[in-house]
């Protein structure tokens, strides 16, 4: 099944339908850990417990912002992966919390978000070589400006240059 399948309009996002999205196993592994780590993240303030599963398992929803930002990148494989939350922060309250009781929700929901970015963050490995690669991408485009790509710029001059030594080792290999 897939949200991109047509034949499968108009059954998604009813309640106790068996339309089920696929993800593939690596990206729901990758989802349900992020998720377990929010979890863990609010529970460390007050002890407050929290389940993690999906959006559409409290109530029925279709075409939200999390499920947009989770399909892009079904839609469009060169786009970046997002991966969207909701965080239904309300449970033993009314739906309109006290400012006290709000405080309290504030400082769960700042803490899972806190750990959610630490476990996202990139390793030192990861950040040192972006940041390489970013100083050579400048240094290149100062030395070698975009303008000089063109039939006379660096990258044609060097895939000639290349082409010719290939051409020479082929004849010499070729001669034995």
């Amino acid at each position: 099944m897939s949200f991109m399948n047509s034949a499968c309009d108009g059954k998604r996002g009813v309640e106790n339908d068996a339309y089920r999205d696929y993800v593939p196993p690596a990206r729901l592994i990758e989802l349900q850990t992020a998720a377990a780590v929010m979890r863990d993240g609010i529970f460390a303030v007050r002890g407050q417990s929290y389940l993690s599963q999906q959006g559409f398992s409290l109530y029925p929803t279709s075409g939200t912002s999390e499920d947009w930002a989770f399909t892009r990148e079904f839609l469009d494989p060169s786009r970046v992966k997002l991966s969207g939350f909701v965080i239904e922060f309300n449970k033993d309250y009314d739906f309109f919390p006290t400012w006290a009781e709000m405080v309290d929700l504030i400082l769960d929901i700042d803490a899972g978000l806190v750990a959610l970015c630490v476990h996202a963050t990139p390793g030192r490995w990861a950040v040192t070589l972006c940041w390489i690669m970013k100083r050579f991408w400048s240094l290149w485009h100062r030395v070698f400006k975009p303008e000089l790509w063109g039939p006379y710029g660096p990258w044609d001059r060097m895939a000639r240059y290349i082409g010719r030594i290939g051409t020479s080792v082929g004849r010499l290999i070729g001669r034995k």
